[in-house]
């Protein structure tokens, strides 16, 4: 990264360089190393672009390094104090956005225009569903016992909002029918309702599928669930070379090898267009906005001819929990969505 900045710097300085592009302005959203390398870089320039369609992807005090980086002027120097203005404490580390804390992100990205994929090219509609599973009787009972146990745990401390993450992961890996035990292996559980509903909602297409599964472990049992049932697939997870990915989503997206494309959410979540596509499944849901809008919008992109679907597979409270709080961000993220569009329209750019 260093090397890069030296030398975009060098070429700023003579005089080669006076604009710079920032695409997936969101991913810069934290104070990192990268992040602040891309502050510098852009602060040496005469004219800086960035482009996000998910400014808020968590909070609408997403947006301070963003415009760090692209309007600098507009919001306070420090990280804090804008937090401060933002947001609102309701209960111990628990921060809430204050009523008008999505307007008050808008204005400080401002100048902004937006154009959504509807002004540029009409694309087919996108259909959702949630499709609610029966656990099975053995593993019903190991996910009350574990929510037991956590109740329990809650009551005495032992569960604090420093370590609850990890319990919500462990309720998520039992709903898949996977688990990490302690010494590193897998346990499997009974889950053959979940596999059922995943064939059922593959064979609700003729077209190509993506899959998504946000545990490793799990996403091999989907693989081999896949083989059994002689479905042609191929896998994706970080652990996939970069090279084997590209050869594998060309393959996808531009012959007729694969039906389904399995994956790790992350592994697609920006600048991959799969509109060989028309169904996105997320076997279990991922936490992160941000993950799941990009990986669903891998079908919907310039080149898709066909109604889309995404399906939502649901077993259990934590994944219905996780639903609806990734349906209520996504909420907020469109209000601050809309204003851009509607001072767009008005101002006539």
């Amino acid at each position: 990264m260093k090397h890069f900045e030296k030398e975009i710097l060098a070429k700023v300085t003579a005089g080669e360089i006076d604009t710079l592009v920032i695409d997936e302005l969101a991913t810069f959203r934290n104070s990192s190393e990268r992040s602040k390398a891309c502050k510098r870089i852009a602060h040496k320039m005469k004219w800086v672009w960035g482009m996000t369609g998910s400014p808020i992807p968590n909070e609408p005090t997403d947006v301070w390094m963003q415009c760090q980086i692209v309007t600098p002027n507009t919001v306070p120097k420090y990280f804090k104090h804008f937090q401060h203005d933002m947001m609102v404490q309701v209960a111990p580390f628990i921060l809430k956005p204050k009523h008008d804390a999505v307007e008050r992100a808008f204005n400080v990205m401002q100048p902004a225009v937006r154009f959504t994929l509807d002004d540029v090219v009409e694309l087919p509609e996108i259909i959702e569903r949630w499709v609610d599973i029966d656990l099975a009787p053995s593993t019903s009972k190991i996910y009350r016992d574990l929510m037991q146990h956590c109740y329990s745990a809650l009551s005495t401390g032992e569960i604090t909002a420093a370590n609850a993450g990890a319990v919500m992961m462990k309720l998520l890996q039992v709903s898949t029918g996977w688990v990490y035990k302690s010494d590193g292996t897998t346990a499997t559980l009974d889950n053959s309702n979940r596999i059922d509903a995943l064939m059922d909602a593959i064979a609700s297409t003729d077209r190509k599928v993506l899959v998504f599964v946000p545990f490793k472990h799990a996403l091999a049992g989907v693989s081999e669930a896949l083989t059994n049932d002689k479905i042609e697939h191929c896998v994706v997870s970080g652990d996939t070379p970069a090279g084997q990915r590209s050869q594998l989503f060309n393959l996808f997206q531009n012959t007729g090898k694969y039906k389904v494309l399995a994956a790790h959410p992350q592994c697609l979540a920006h600048g991959i267009t799969l509109t060989a596509a028309d169904t996105c499944i997320w076997f279990s849901p991922i936490t992160s906005l941000e993950i799941y809008d990009q990986a669903n919008h891998r079908i919907r992109r310039i080149g898709q001819r066909y109604r889309q679907q995404l399906i939502h597979l649901q077993a259990t409270p934590v994944e219905r929990k996780i639903y609806t709080m990734l349906h209520s961000k996504q909420k907020v993220q469109d209000m601050m969505l809309s204003l851009f569009e509607e001072a767009t329209r008005a101002t006539d750019y």
